[in-house]
């Protein structure tokens, strides 16, 4: 059985297209767990579609806290909550792989380390292709780090199966050693007709979709060039104030007059966007599921996401690719 421990939409996208794979004949269990506020909301509005899903046994919201994550009440909770799941749904821990995402190059994350803890097979997957550009930490804050039992040296572990990545020869050179290819845009070109609906129904209804695709149609047809901007959560991650923020996505803006404008805002983002002769799109869903449209845009631009890589575009321009290294 495979279980999945996811933390955004993201997580849940790449997931799918994993239960998706020829060779993934299993059923698996989805457990959806974050401390952003934000994020637990998108969880509740999928979590009903996704348990309906023929390739899922079950679908379960670990709902965390983090100030109990730091008082360290959250990792006895793990204990009896993870003890029911597997309990429910006789998961012999042995012949199960956990999927986890909560992790970078120097430590786990608190919302994935009980898993990795109970597991004995385990597959690391990326949070995304610029994950490896999260800088180490300092000394003193890996020591904490440790004391939560977030495991700087994870992935010499011999239950680490596979460390699925897309760019391996930015990793560290123990994470290399156990690096399988992460291709996302092979997995999606892969995918049968109903797998890729199946798919995009669990984050879009199909009365959104086809009111984007209609919007994204009748701008088409105004002939002037199309741009998609994907923010990232700056402000809401402490990187940038909200003001800085907003100026970052307005110079863009800017910079592109005359143009047809989409904005697709992150789904942790609590920012709420009121630029002029913008079209805002849903937040509430992952950005790669762009590439199912069959609409292409002359340039899709972020700062430092590798999301822009996954939309159909003449050009995908990637600002500030270093952004969260230098802070």
């Amino acid at each position: 059985m495979n279980i999945f421990v996811c933390s955004t939409l993201y997580h849940v996208y790449v997931s799918l297209l994993i239960c998706c794979e020829k060779e993934s004949d299993k059923q698996s269990i989805f457990i959806l767990t974050s401390h952003d506020s934000e994020m637990k909301k998108s969880f509740q509005s999928i979590s009903k579609k996704l348990s309906s899903l023929e390739q899922v046994k079950s679908v379960y919201i670990r709902d965390r806290s983090r100030l109990l994550d730091n008082l360290m009440i959250e990792r006895v909770k793990d204990l009896f909550i993870n003890k029911k799941i597997f309990k429910e749904n006789k998961v012999n821990k042995k012949n199960g792989n956990f999927y986890l995402f909560g992790w970078n190059q120097y430590h786990l994350y608190r919302t994935n380390a009980p898993f990795f803890r109970i597991a004995n097979s385990v597959i690391l997957v990326e949070e995304g292709a610029s994950a490896y550009l999260v800088p180490p930490p300092s000394k003193k804050s890996l020591l904490l780090k440790k004391l939560y039992g977030m495991n700087p040296k994870f992935y010499k572990d011999s239950k680490v199966k596979h460390i699925l990545v897309q760019l391996p020869e930015n990793y560290l050179a123990g994470i290399k050693r156990k690096v399988n290819m992460l291709e996302l845009n092979d997995m999606v070109q892969q995918l049968s007709e109903i797998d890729r609906k199946m798919v995009f129904n669990i984050f879009l209804e199909e009365k959104v979709r086809k009111q984007i695709e209609y919007q994204l149609m009748l701008e088409n047809n105004k002939g002037a060039q199309k741009i998609i901007i994907l923010t990232q959560p700056l402000s809401e991650d402490g990187f940038e104030n909200e003001n800085n923020k907003i100026k970052y996505y307005q110079e863009i803006i800017d910079s592109y007059s005359g143009a047809t404008i989409f904005l697709k805002p992150h789904p942790r983002e609590k920012t709420i966007y009121n630029f002029k002769n913008v079209i805002i799109l849903d937040k509430f869903f992952p950005s790669e599921l762009l590439s199912f449209f069959s609409f292409e845009f002359d340039k899709a631009i972020g700062i430092c996401t590798s999301a822009v890589y996954q939309v159909k575009a003449k050009k995908q321009l990637n600002l500030k690719e270093d952004y969260f290294s230098r802070k």
